[in-house]
């Protein structure tokens, strides 16, 4: 981590950007936070999301947090995974019980673990088999992602205990080096082909 314990906290998003996954509720919730907390969004407007970006910067300007909202366009993925380092809480906000892949998109999304090999913790939704996978262990906290107070109460958390948020992200990352990657998870595919 490049940042003393308790400086400042910075919540982290990179991907597609929609109501889905980037949802506006996180922009109400730093109304509820202290100015040290902000929120910085890496990512594209898809087809079916064109002009959700400057929605969600007048949403920031509506709630006087514009200062606190970074928003920048997609990079490589090995850009990503180099300045990620920087950020405390990776956000994966996916919850829309109308999407059925949203809501079961725990193992499918590689943002999760993209955030964990970085050392940050998560937010996730409150829902079981995100809470199963990433909360029971230690890696991280659940919200419910349309409720702004929800998303605050959780960082305020984070912001309270920031020794453990470290602990969050360095037992992810851990957890991440030594099973959640492609070349364990394939070893046994692998030992089969060349067995085959």
């Amino acid at each position: 981590r490049q940042h003393p314990l308790g400086q400042r906290l910075l919540l982290y998003y990179h991907g597609s950007i929609n109501c889905n996954r980037v949802p506006l509720t996180l922009i109400e919730s730093l109304v509820h936070l202290p100015e040290h907390v902000s929120i910085h969004v890496v990512g594209y407007e898809t087809i079916g999301s064109i002009g959700y970006i400057e929605r969600i910067r007048q949403e920031a300007h509506r709630f006087r947090v514009f200062e606190r909202l970074e928003i920048t366009p997609a990079k490589p993925r090995n850009l990503l995974l180099k300045e990620s380092r920087r950020y405390d809480v990776g956000l994966v906000l996916f919850d829309n019980p109308d999407l059925p892949n949203l809501v079961d998109m725990v193992g499918a999304s590689v943002k999760s673990f993209e955030y964990l090999a970085s050392g940050m913790a998560l937010l996730v939704p409150d829902r079981p088999k995100w809470v199963e996978t990433f909360v029971r262990p230690g890696y991280g906290l659940a919200c419910n992602p349309s409720d702004p107070l929800s998303i605050a109460s959780a960082v305020k958390w984070f912001l309270q205990n920031p020794a453990r948020l470290r602990d969050m992200g360095e037992k992810g990352r851990q957890r991440v080096a030594t099973e959640w990657n492609y070349e364990t998870q394939f070893a046994p595919i692998v030992a089969s082909l060349q067995d085959g």
